[in-house]
């Protein structure tokens, strides 16, 4: 049978995908076509908030929120199936979806939880996404080779069947490079998978696909696969945790690759969004006991509890070793920055011991490695490409083409290599075993080197197609070593300067350097490994925290929280913020000011000083200290504005509360500075008037600021509104009452926080969370804020020919729901919202109780009582202005005020009386004249019996609409009409003429006003007649009825489109 193109081959794998993404519900929305470098922000912006808590959750957490019935599967895998689709378009991270086997597998999930009481393993609803060559039965198994594009996988790998068992959902499958060869991640099937933080650097290889959708949070637990540094590399490139295990620990059965290599362990292992991801499926694979069916791994089950590490007498250091440069290839100036900042932050640690390690021949290394990669002399992956009719990449032609080592080794040949790679691992654990400072009573060294720090790659993410070192990450694929990547910080061009005066040593080592330049590397993210001996695993993954705990026993509720040292690195730590930031309440005193005491720092923390500040450096292997000063939120300040931050500890998503209050302080601060502002609490409160936003106590001793929706208090207000309602707040510094003075000021705050925000300013402490998409959207109050200033401008250059009661104008055509809308607004925000001052603001400073209207019609009701209330008021305004003493404001017993002691106006000769209009409802003739002659033409609301201007649609006091016109004319002569009989009011008319009036009618005793219903009364009879609204929605995904109070639908699990 003839073969197709490979052009075609890839524009169907190519389709196969994008259909796969398509059956994604609800879509996956669109991005624009102009990317810029950094995309790692994108999904944040185009995310529902639910979706966006949900991805950012590290798999610890999100692993118990799902087996407690928190979170519901679906729910779960709806939201990373969506961002996975935008990591696709942002990346080209995916080969393939699973929506439909996704949402199953979650339902299923979700009924068994619900029917037997638990959930169904350990890994219960735990989304996992799993790189392309892993088989799954069922799917295609191409391992990035066009030839094998119709291979499918006939079962499950080892490993998945052991996932599944476990709980686990998998929903996505990822790229790899052709060959599976490459530190990078391109392949003729997919294209290139670029890196989220900067697109003109690779995402890594060969497991590149998973860096990459980890990266952006599409994914936070996958599998990889690891021969030459295929989980690290991405791993490190994309800013997240990865683990290549020592071989035979985790099952490996089931993958598809080209034979070739040989005496090198090919190894499965996990990538992770935290290191307790890590630890979890590692725990996962092995506790199921794989060696039973795998017999190629060895009975070795994993080892919680980490004693090995300490001797009883807990006088046992740990010590680091300490690799700068392997002696072939220097690093990078960013990566030796990341090693010192690490280094010196461990050797301020007690009982840390931090030495030299001397690399061993790492250049003799990589001989063994390349040849042993291509025992065949790489023959049957070029056969497999040339099946394909597809052309070597330019990485394939490097590792292949332009490898010396690679030859077709004889039988001699290959027991002679294998012979010397022996020797070469004896010496290398020798060279460990020496650095021992003792022996125990059976002979045993002591005190040697317990992990191995160095870094991952000779630079951060390469450039696309120039990822051509290995050693520092195959070097330990040769010794089959465990070893652990971390994140530690990112290029920064102003501080990560070339070496102008360095000599590179050799062909190598010149490329690397050439390769590195400050600006094409911005942003992007710096990781560095930990390596261990063969079997230590656990040490490896969990050696930071475990060693921490069991040497100065912390309280497991402070060293559990993974975010502590494990969730994300710099320049995504505000999002891991968000969703487990419980360790900012323990940042210990390294991080404070220099003179802060012990008693201070105590306050902020419940450990001892010593003990925090143990606890804390030991986390430097993880995060450095420069990572943690920028990320952390108790950065130092030489002027601090704010001395204290208070959140309510007792409602839900309590750090989440705490970072807002530091981010809306930290936008108001060079405002407050430029006036030698300072505030001495910033607290939350949640206070039972749901309008009351703010207050300030004693001129800025205390502030307090309302976070949460009155009617949800899990759910934040826009930040924007928080931090107008912070200006409002702090000018109360300076002025108390609201008068002129108070909203100049304001107007000013605001104005300067404006110019603030188009500068480009994010926060002092904080890093920029991009611009929007489409540019910076305005935010509502200052929208409204504006346009009052436009309608006051407008009112003041034009006058409107109808009139409000008590005679001020407004603009023609205007309508008056809105004038009246407008003034409620302001009316609630200035007023209402702030509570400075009053009698009751300590009251009000300490209430935290819940409060709010249980479902929108209840809102709505309100807002509408609020309205009238504030056209009633208004209205009593501008006649007590105009009447003055003689002022009688509406009662029961006087409902017209004023005017029913006033004589009526005359009546101009030349304005003859009109018949009043009949409707199908109501017949109803006005008694109240009208003062000017563009009244002619009123007409006479059929409920409150007001006279309204003739181009009012609805009624001025009630809002009644305004009845269907008929078919009399003004126009119509006088002898043409014919009168009417009386009838009784309230009756239908039977006829559809109109009635005529006796001239004596309009004599100047009977041309007082009609008394008018009060509009106290019109309201109540207008909330009698409006019939209730439902209170409730239908989920635009499965059509189920939700009451209005529910978010999310209760059979899909989908959010509601609006509030």
């Amino acid at each position: 049978m003839a073969r197709k193109p490979w052009q075609e081959v890839a524009k169907l794998a190519q389709e196969a995908r994008n259909k796969s993404i398509a059956l994604v519900q609800p879509p996956v929305p669109d991005v624009p076509a102009d990317l810029p470098l950094n995309v790692s922000e994108i999904p944040r912006q185009l995310l529902t908030p639910s979706e966006i808590e949900i991805t950012e959750t590290p798999p610890e957490a999100l692993v118990q929120k799902l087996a407690s019935g928190e979170l519901t599967s679906v729910a779960v895998i709806t939201a990373f199936l969506r961002r996975a689709g935008l990591a696709q378009k942002l990346t080209n991270c995916i080969t393939e979806l699973l929506p439909n086997e996704a949402i199953e597998r979650a339902q299923f999930l979700d009924n068994y939880l619900k029917e037997h009481g638990k959930p169904i393993g350990p890994l219960h609803g735990m989304p996992i996404s799993v790189k392309e060559h892993i088989g799954m039965k069922g799917r295609g198994l191409n391992a990035g080779f066009i030839a094998w594009w119709d291979h499918v996988a006939d079962e499950d790998a080892h490993a998945l069947q052991i996932l599944w068992k476990a709980g686990a959902v998998f929903y996505a499958r990822t790229t790899q490079p052709q060959t599976l060869m490459h530190l990078a991640c391109s392949s003729n099937l997919y294209g290139e998978t670029v890196n989220p933080f900067n697109r003109r650097l690779t995402s890594g290889g060969s497991s590149g696909g998973e860096g990459a959708l980890i990266g952006l949070r599409g994914s936070v637990l996958g599998l990889g696969t690891d021969i030459g540094g295929s989980i690290r590399s991405p791993a490190a490139n994309n800013g997240i945790y990865g683990l290549r295990p020592t071989g035979g620990r985790f099952p490996f059965d089931g993958l598809k690759a080209a034979r070739g290599p040989f005496g090198i362990v090919p190894v499965m292992g996990p990538l992770s969004a935290s290191r307790e991801g890590l630890r979890m499926l590692m725990k996962t694979a092995i506790d199921a006991k794989p060696w039973l069916k795998e017999t190629s791994l060895f009975p070795f089950p994993w080892r919680d509890q980490v004693s090995y590490l300490d001797d009883e007498s807990g006088k046992k250091k740990l010590k680091v070793g300490v690799i700068w440069d392997d002696g072939v290839v220097r690093p990078h100036p960013p990566v030796t920055k990341a090693l010192k900042e690490v280094v010196e932050k461990l050797q301020t640690v007690p009982g840390v011991e931090v030495v030299d390690w001397k690399p061993y021949r790492h250049d003799y290394a990589w001989e063994r490695i390349a040849s042993l990669y291509y025992c065949d002399g790489a023959h049957e992956g070029l056969d497999i490409l040339t099946d394909g009719g597809e052309p070597l990449l330019p990485l394939s032609e490097f590792i292949i083409k332009e490898n010396p080592y690679r030859r077709r080794l004889q039988m001699e040949d290959l027991w002679d290599l294998l012979a010397k790679n022996e020797e070469y691992k004896r010496a290398y654990a020798k060279l460990w075993n020496e650095t021992a400072t003792g022996v125990d009573a059976d002979g045993h060294p002591t005190g040697m080197v317990d992990v191995i720090l160095c870094p991952i790659g000779p630079g951060a993410a390469p450039p696309l197609n120039q990822a051509r070192y290995w050693g520092y990450t195959a070097q330990w694929n040769l010794l089959d070593y465990p070893a652990a990547v971390f994140p530690v910080t990112q290029v920064k061009p102003d501080v990560d300067h070339i070496e102008a005066d360095y000599k590179p040593r050799n062909e190598k080592d010149e490329f690397n350097y050439k390769l590195y330049d400050p600006e094409v590397y911005r942003d992007a993210p710096v990781s560095l490994q930990l390596v261990g001996r063969p079997f230590e695993d656990e040490k490896n993954a969990l050696m930071i925290v475990q060693q921490t705990e069991h040497r100065f026993h912390s309280h497991k509720s402070i060293m559990n929280q993974s975010t502590i040292m494990l969730v994300h690195s710099r320049w995504q730590m505000k999002s891991a913020f968000v969703s487990q930031a419980a360790w900012v309440n323990v940042v210990p005193d390294p991080f404070c000011s220099a003179d802060v005491s012990a008693a201070a720092c105590k306050s902020v923390c419940p450990l001892p000083p010593k003990l925090n500040q143990l606890t804390t450096l030991s986390l430097a292997l993880s995060t450095s200290s420069n990572c943690i000063k920028k990320a952390t939120f108790q950065m130092r300040e030489l002027d601090p504005l704010v001395l204290e931050y208070q959140h309510d500890k007792h409602r839900p998503r309590e750090s989440e509360a705490l970072l807002m209050l530091r981010k809306v302080a930290s936008l108001v601060k060079p405002i407050m500075r430029q006036r030698n502002w300072k505030v001495g609490t910033l607290c939350e409160f949640y206070p039972s008037e749901r309008n009351l936003l703010g207050l300030n106590i004693n001129a800025g001793q205390k502030i307090c600021l309302r976070l949460r929706y009155p009617t949800d208090e899990r759910q934040f207000l826009p930040l924007e509104n928080v931090v107008d309602t912070m200006l409002h707040e702090l000018c109360h510094i300076v002025h108390g009452p609201h008068n002129q003075e108070f909203h100049a000021l304001w107007n000013q705050l605001r104005d300067e926080h404006e110019e603030l925000t188009r500068k480009g300013y994010t926060g002092e402490g904080f890093l920029s969370e991009g611009r929007r998409l489409g540019g910076r959207k305005i935010p509502l109050d200052e929208a409204r804020r504006l346009a009052r200033v436009a309608a006051e401008r407008r009112r003041t250059l034009s006058a409107g020919s109808g009139q409000r009661l008590g005679g001020a104008p407004i603009m023609k055509g205007a309508d008056i729901r809105k004038v009246i809308a407008d003034a409620a607004q302001r009316r609630i925000e200035v007023m209402n919202g702030c509570a400075s001052g009053t009698k009751d603001s300590q009251r009000l400073a300490e209430e935290a109780s819940r409060n709010g209207f249980r479902t929108k019609a209840e809102e709505d009701d309100a807002n509408e009582r609020a309205i009238m209330q504030a056209y009633i008021e208004m209205i009593q305004e501008e006649e007590r202005e105009k009447y003055g003493q003689s002022y009688i404001p509406p009662s029961q017993e006087n409902p017209a005020g004023p005017r029913s002691t006033l004589s009526p106006p005359p009546v101009p000769e030349h304005s003859k009386p009109q018949p009043p209009r009949s409707s199908s409802d109501h017949d109803t003739i006005s008694t109240t004249p009208v003062n000017n002659a563009s009244y002619d033409d009123a007409w006479s609301c059929p409920i409150c019996t007001l006279e309204n201007p003739p181009n009012f649609l609805c009624c001025d006091a009630c809002g009644s609409e305004r009845p269907p016109p008929t078919s009399t004319s003004k126009s119509r002569p006088e002898s043409n009409t014919t009168p009417a009989k009386n009838k009784p009011e309230g009756k239908k008319s039977s006829t559809s003429k109109p009635l005529s009036r006796p001239a004596s009618q309009y004599s100047a005793s009977s041309r007082a006003f009609k008394p008018r219903t009060s509009a106290a009364e019109a309201l109540a009879k207008l909330e009698r007649n409006t019939p209730k609204r439902p209170l409730g929605w239908i989920c635009h995904v499965c059509g189920t009825f939700m009451e209005t109070e529910w978010w999310t639908c209760a059979s899909c699990g989908t959010m509601k489109q609006s509030s």
